[in-house]
């Protein structure tokens, strides 16, 4: 069922990513539950999905934004302080979150509570300020009072499969169709399969992530990716792995169609289930153009669907 509400941005809740990104928090007018308004999609099936947001008043013009539920502050920090203490089964974790906040004592542990799949009145989006006059995005940091439209969720998913390898490359805001599929990876390891939907890692399951930031103080998610690599390294995880490309530290290696022909070397459809690139139009030309390559030098190598540019 498709959502669609007039909302208008809860400026109480609103948390800074970065110095041009916010996470908004849209609520419903009067407060009012509405269908598919969730603090939490689990399993892998909603993974990409988005909704639409566009004014009620004067121009319609609509923008597409991803779900990523685990960008929500309390729930984006308590995941990071999971991984870093490290804690491996369910129990560890829910005796641990009792002892620190007091606030648990149902046992269903800290993100079980912030993470309810219930209908709610509100849904948070992480949205990036492009200063452009009068645009949509602009008026999100200027204008909360404003009334807005949110359709959804919609559009296809991720088709993230339960084993085999997959890539990504993302720059910028393009991490966020990948971040809820980093915070269901992050569960499976730490074991909280309460958390998981019915379809779910199995073992064989890997994500090779690439990804591109201007700088630390750009970078989105970043906590969170370092944190899980930390926890996989340290706990013999082999299901995820974290190729970080940050601008100016130091001399970085551009991601030209030599690099990607580079790290999908010896792949193809069998060994490989999906191939994603998530970022700056610039970059997804380059991505294209070298898909359009590979086919071409090699029609049977990846089959159809399985290379492809968001």
């Amino acid at each position: 069922m498709v959502a669609n509400a007039t909302c208008v941005i809860d400026t109480q809740l609103t948390m800074k990513v970065n110095d041009t990104t916010n996470a908004f928090f849209f609520v419903a007018h009067n407060g009012q539950v509405v269908p598919n308004f969730k603090a939490y999609f689990p399993g892998l099936d909603m993974l990409g999905k988005h909704y639409t947001v566009s004014n009620v008043v004067g121009s319609k013009v609509k923008r597409h934004y991803t779900i990523c539920n685990v960008m929500q502050p309390k729930v984006y920090s308590t995941l990071v302080n999971h991984l870093k203490q490290g804690k491996t089964t369910v129990n560890e974790i829910i005796e641990t979150s009792s002892t620190t906040s007091g606030e648990n004592s149902s046992g269903k542990g800290e993100l079980t509570d912030l993470l309810q799949t219930v209908d709610t009145n509100r849904m948070m989006f992480v949205i990036k300020n492009y200063n452009q006059p009068f645009g949509l995005s602009q008026k999100f940091f200027t204008s909360p009072g404003s009334w807005y439209e949110v359709k959804g969720p919609m559009g296809k998913s991720l088709n993230v499969q339960s084993t085999g390898t997959h890539f990504a490359f993302a720059a910028g805001t393009g991490v966020l169709p990948f971040m809820d599929l980093i915070a269901q990876l992050a569960f499976y390891n730490l074991g909280m399969k309460h958390l998981l939907g019915s379809k779910t890692f199995e073992d064989g399951f890997k994500l090779k992530f690439y990804v591109s930031f201007q700088s630390r103080k750009d970078a989105i998610g970043l906590e969170l990716l370092e944190a899980l690599q930390d926890f996989c390294k340290k706990h013999l995880k082999d299901n995820f792995e974290l190729n970080l490309r940050i601008s100016n530290e130091g001399k970085q290696r551009r991601w030209d169609s030599s690099f990607i022909e580079e790290q999908l070397k010896g792949f193809n459809s069998i060994s490989v289930h999906k191939v994603w690139v998530c970022g700056p139009p610039v970059m997804s030309e380059t991505f294209d153009k070298t898909f359009d390559a590979i086919k071409t030098a090699d029609p049977a190598r990846f089959g159809t669907g399985v290379l492809e540019v968001l």
